[in-house]
This record gives structure tokens, C-alpha cells and sequence, in this order.
């Protein structure tokens, strides 16, 4: 098979990038041909505002491009990651018009959200899928905290809503989970579109043995993550638990104080992939403080893999899912004592830790592998291909 893999990058590699490297490497591993058509939100930065408004809009360009592709290539499926905003919903249209199978992976909520988190100033918010369109995104700066940036995401998201740019030509839009598939469908996406496929590993890093004796937080430092509640946690701690932070964002600044003020407290700063299953390899087990619904992060699979128990605020989507088979605790969300208590709890509980990476590698191998992955990837393909040969014989 012959797939066109369509991303935008983002400035600073996330977890989307990161998952499309992943099936890229997994459907190339499986004798299938994968074709690329991306863009880099880098490149932000030396193009002028008209031409990022008019690109974020409808860049022709990018459209061109895949329908060149396309033809060149006798493409069988087009899967669409990320196309905003330089991309832009052209590609959809593009697509569409030449009759190929159109799949597009929802990493977020931007189909129905401008900032696609269903989140602002500290707590969840649903008006852009109330209203129907993405106006309340503009008022509230959603987009790059910039009213004029939020202003142009904001009409150009709703124009396309309104003319189903996007809905009206993908056959299958792939959700992470039940989750976000039900919050999608509550947003108007139809039902018959939506096919449910977990984030996996391409490679699977081994369970370690979790001996280091300190908690692990790794991700974006920025406030939706629950930065502040876990730096607030660590300073209401009873005993020193010590703790290491990986990553980098808008609350490096934060976490660097807080590593100089407290002994038992490391920011260890963006580490590549090998030093950071290390971490997670070592570690007693990992925070996951997020205060937004937080779908399916890529380090939650990698600290499953690792046998490394989770502890995470029950905002987390995958909550449920962590708790019940035993692979991890929940706390409140928001609640400094809640984390700081249940931390203190489980870091001097070695037996019931033990038992929790045994569910937590469990979990992975069931339900996260490469192989299991490719299985739904597979019949999510051949449903898009039905789905349009369905619409060409109307």
C-alpha cells in the first residue's frame, strides 16, 4: 500500500511528532511505501503575517503539492496528522477532489477547539463546541495568548466548520480513545466517522527496576500540565521524596528556582529519548499533574513499558484506565495535599510498588505494542477505503 503521511510540525517536538515518526516506522516496517507532505511551525518565525494568514487559511501551495503526490504516486490512502496552520484544510480538499481515501488522526480537540485543549485559565471550557463555531476562542486568546493570532485561527477554524472543509471529506477521523472520541461526537463530529486507535511504541524499551529511589516527572513545563500544583506538592511534602524533572516550556524559569531552593529536587532539562527511558527505567515511579483532560501521552506509554507506576491527576482521560488495572493512582486534580499525600504514601510502599509494575508492563504489552497497533491501523485504513468507495458509487 502507498500512504501520503501529511504533518505540520510543531516548534518544539511534542508527542505528535513523536507518533507520527512511530507509524511512519511501522507501516515501512510492514513493506508498505509512506510518502510525506509536511511543514514546520519553525518557519514561522521568517514569514510575514500576511502570508502566515493567508497560509493558515488555504495554502494552495501545500494542496498542489499533495496533488502531485498523489498522482505521481498512485497514493492509496492520504492520512492527515496535524495540518494547522501552515498546512492548512486545503490538503483535505485536495484529496478529496482526487476520490483517495482521506484519514485524519485527532491528536487534539481542534476540530472542535481553538487552542484544542477544551481548556483555559485553569479549567475546562466547552464554549467554541457550545457556540458551533470558534469565536470564543478569538475573545479569550486561545491562540498564542495573541488576539490577533486567535482572531485569524478563530474565523478561519469556523469557515471551515461551516463549509465541512474537513468533516465533509475525511472518511475516518481517529481518536485516541473513548474518550475523546465522545467528546468529539458531543462537538457535532459525526459518529460514523470516528474510529478509535491508541498512541503505541515502535520499539519497546524493557521494563527496568525501578531501584533509584526518586519520583520522575518528564513533558512540556507549561501550565496545563500541573507544573505549579507539583512544584507546590514537593514543598508541602512531610519527608524529602527526591524528584527529578525533564523537559522544557514556558515554566523552565519556575522549575529551576525550585531545584536551587530544594536539595532533593533536580531539573535535569530536555533529554533525549535513551536518557529519558533511563529515567523512567530507574524511577520509584512518575507524576503525571496534568489539570486539562490529557489524552494519551506519549510518556505514559513509555513509563508503562518501562514497568514504571504512574500517579496522576484524575483530570488525566487515560485515568480510569491506569487505575483499574493496577498501574498507577489518582489524585485530585489541582490538589496540592492530594498529590503531595498520595506521593508520600506509595514512594515508601515497596511492596505494593513491585505489584504495580508488574500491572504496569502488563498493561503495555496488552495493549500498546507495535504489533497490536498495526492490527487497528490496518482496519482503520480498510474502512476509509469502503467509506469511499461507498461515496463514489452514490
Amino acid at each position: 500500500m502507498k500512504i501520503l503521511v501529511v504533518h505540520n510540525k510543531y516548534q518544539q517536538m511534542g508527542g505528535e511528532d513523536f507518533v507520527v515518526e512511530q507509524e511512519t516506522r511501522l507501516l515501512e516496517s510492514q513493506g508498505h511505501q509512506v510518502f510525506r507532505l509536511e511543514e514546520d511551525n519553525r518557519r514561522i518565525n521568517d514569514i510575514s503575517k500576511v502570508e502566515l494568514v493567508a497560509s493558515a487559511f488555504w495554502n494552495q501551495k501545500a494542496a498542489d503539492a499533495l496533488t502531485d503526490i498523489i498522482r505521481k504516486e498512485s497514493i492509496d490512502v492520504v492520512h492527515v496528522h496535524n495540518y494547522f496552520p501552515l498546512l492548512s484544510p486545503s490538503v483535505f480538499k485536495a484529496a478529496d477532489v482526487l476520490g483517495v481515501p482521506l484519514v485524519h488522526t485527532a491528536h487534539n480537540f481542534r476540530l472542535i477547539c481553538l487552542n484544542g485543549l477544551l481548556f483555559r485559565d485553569g479549567r475546562d471550557c466547552h464554549d467554541c463546541p457550545t457556540l458551533g463555531n470558534f469565536l470564543p476562542g478569538a475573545i479569550h486568546r486561545c491562540y498564542r495568548s495573541s488576539l490577533a493570532a486567535s482572531t485569524v485561527g478563530a474565523l478561519t477554524l469556523s469557515w471551515h466548520k461551516a463549509a465541512k472543509t474537513i468533516t465533509g471529506t475525511v472518511d475516518c477521523i481517529v481518536a485516541l480513545g473513548q474518550f475523546a472520541a465522545k467528546e468529539l461526537e458531543a462537538g457535532g463530529i459525526s459518529k460514523s466517522l470516528v474510529r478509535v486507535k491508541p498512541n503505541f511504541l515502535f520499539l519497546d524499551p524493557t521494563a527496568g527496576s525501578g531501584t533509584g529511589s526518586y519520583v520522575a516527572y518528564a513533558g512540556r513545563l507549561s501550565p496545563e500540565k500541573g507544573i505549579t500544583t507539583l512544584v507546590d506538592a514537593w514543598q508541602a511534602l512531610k519527608q524529602p521524596i527526591p524528584l527529578k524533572i525533564a523537559g522544557s516550556g514556558q515554566l523552565s524559569e519556575q522549575v529551576e528556582t525550585l531545584a536551587r531552593a530544594i536539595p532533593f529536587v533536580s531539573y535535569e532539562g530536555w533529554l533525549a529519548e535513551s536518557e529519558l527511558i533511563s529515567l523512567l527505567q530507574n524511577a520509584r515511579f512518575m507524576v503525571l499533574p496534568s489539570v486539562w483532560k490529557e489524552l494519551q501521552p506519549i510518556i505514559v506509554l513509555q513509563a508503562l513499558a518501562c514497568g514504571t507506576p504512574i500517579v496522576m491527576s484524575d483530570a488525566c482521560a487515560a485515568v480510569d484506565e491506569i487505575v483499574s488495572s493496577g498501574a498507577g493512582v489518582a489524585f485530585r486534580s489541582g490538589d496540592v495535599d492530594s498529590l503531595a499525600n498520595t506521593s508520600q504514601e506509595l514512594f515508601f510502599d515497596v511492596p505494593r510498588l513491585l505489584q504495580m509494575r508488574l500491572a504496569a508492563r502488563e498493561l503495555f504489552v496488552s495493549r500498546f505494542t507495535a504489533n497490536a497497533n498495526y492490527a487497528k491501523l490496518m482496519e482503520i485504513y480498510a474502512a476509509a477505503i469502503d467509506a469511499r468507495r461507498q461515496k463514489q458509487n452514490r
